[in-house]
């Protein structure tokens, strides 16, 4: 875990580092707000809705010309989602034990990631007060802590950590928003963006079958406010 968090700060660095003025280089932090739910390619697992969660960090941005750049950045993400596996048994893999699903069981999932967002910047030069942008990029997570509940199992009512989770979870971001100057270099930043994954992020066995249980990614929406300097 050390490993991939150094590399998130490196990758920070790294934008500072690049030759740079006031003009193309800038810093930033920002919080979100955000919805995220479970999707499976698998018609017996069945999604149940969303949940909210919320991330914070920090980021970069630096423009190698007037209107285009490059962002990264270091943040964590609470997030989750809620699904019934409707045909299928498989177990849970907790800290000193296993748990035995039944087919109908719903597990509702509580993730925490450190995430190392990269991505391109489209913006349009100042109108006004106002910048407006567009993100799009890919979002590469690391697994921090994984917990989950249900009402089926006896014992599991209350949030546990599970360890039968993929470590690494991979995303792409499409985004846009708006940037207010409120002084100098520093702007307020609003954006909307949509982080669609693309990997499986479970590992549970089924109880019949000698196989990982059926692909399961996360998307979310998220809406940030944040700070430019």
């Amino acid at each position: 875990m050390r490993m991939y968090i150094l590399a998130g700060v490196a990758t920070v660095s790294l934008l500072v580092g690049m030759p740079s003025n006031a003009q193309n280089f800038r810093f930033g932090i920002n919080g979100d707000v955000m919805l995220s739910w479970l999707v499976s390619d698998d018609d017996n697992v069945e999604s149940k809705g969303m949940a909210p969660g919320f991330s914070y960090g920090l980021w970069a941005e630096y423009f190698f010309a007037n209107n285009y750049g490059f962002t990264s950045g270091l943040r964590v993400s609470h997030m989750g989602g809620f699904i019934t596996y409707n045909n299928d048994g498989f177990y849970i893999i907790l800290k000193e034990d296993t748990a035995i699903a039944l087919p109908g069981t719903g597990l509702r999932y509580s993730l925490q990631y450190v995430e190392i967002p990269i991505s391109l910047k489209f913006k349009t030069n100042e109108i006004g007060y106002f910048t407006y942008f567009g993100q799009f990029g890919f979002v590469p997570g690391i697994l921090w802590r994984a917990k989950a509940r249900t009402d089926n199992i006896v014992g599991f009512e209350e949030y546990k950590r599970i360890y039968d989770m993929n470590f690494f979870n991979a995303s792409l971001l499409v985004g846009f928003g708006l940037e207010y100057n409120l002084a100098g270099n520093t702007s307020l930043l609003v954006r909307l963006s949509y982080v669609g994954g693309f990997t499986d992020i479970t590992k549970h066995k089924r109880l019949l079958q000698d196989k990982d249980n059926a692909n399961v990614r996360i998307n979310s929406v998220r809406l940030a406010i944040g700070f430019l300097f």
